[in-house]
C-alpha cells in the first residue's frame, strides 16, 4: 500500500519511506519541489498539494501519497524551499491565501449543511407533530443558562472590583 508509481519509468521502484530522501524528489522532480512549497505555505493540504505538484511524475494510493508527503516535508530541501515561498510571498499574500484556503473549505461544507439542515428540520417538525419535544429539558435548560449567567455575571463583577483595587482605584 505505500508503493509510489513512477508515470514515465515502470523500473522505478519507491515506496512512501523513499520520500524521506531528499535526492528521490530532486532527482524525479526537482522542478517542482518549489510548486510544492508554495502550495503548502498557502494552506493547501498536503495530499492535494503533492498530487498538484509531483502527480505528473508520481501516483499511487492516497494513504502512500499522504506518507511520501509528510515524510518529504522533514526534508531540509522541503524546509528550504518552504522558507523561499514564505519570503517570495510575504506575510500579506499568505494571510489572503490562507482565508482563501477557509472560505473554500466552508464554501464546500455549507452545501453539506444546507442538505443537513433541511433533514434535521423535516425531522424536527415531524417529531415536534408527534409531541415528542421533552418540555422538561427545555425548562430545565433555560434555567441552567440563567443560572451560569448569573454565576459568570457575578464572577466578572468580582473580578472588576479585584481589578480596581489592584489598581489603587478602591471600591
Amino acid at each position: 500500500m505505500s508503493k509510489i508509481y513512477h508515470r514515465i519509468n515502470k523500473d522505478v521502484d519507491l515506496v512512501a519511506a523513499d520520500f524521506s530522501r531528499s535526492f528521490i524528489v530532486r532527482k524525479f522532480a526537482g522542478a517542482y519541489i518549489h510548486l510544492y512549497a508554495t502550495l503548502r505555505t498557502t494552506g493547501h493540504d498536503q495530499q492535494s498539494s503533492f498530487s498538484a505538484a509531483f502527480g505528473s511524475v508520481f501516483f499511487g494510493h492516497p494513504d502512500a501519497i499522504a506518507q511520501a508527503a509528510e515524510l518529504f516535508e522533514r526534508t531540509p530541501t522541503y524546509r528550504n524551499a518552504a522558507s523561499y515561498a514564505i519570503e517570495m510571498l510575504g506575510a500579506e499574500r499568505i494571510e489572503k491565501e490562507l482565508a482563501a484556503r477557509c472560505e473554500e473549505a466552508a464554501h464546500f461544507t455549507q452545501s453539506h449543511a444546507m442538505q443537513f439542515r433541511v433533514e434535521m428540520y423535516d425531522a424536527w417538525l415531524q417529531s415536534r407533530s408527534a409531541a415528542n419535544i421533552d418540555h422538561g429539558a427545555t425548562r430545565r435548560d433555560d434555567e441552567a443558562y440563567k443560572a451560569f449567567a448569573e454565576e459568570r455575571r457575578e464572577e466578572r463583577e468580582r473580578q472588576a472590583r479585584a481589578d480596581r483595587i489592584g489598581n489603587g482605584i478602591g471600591e
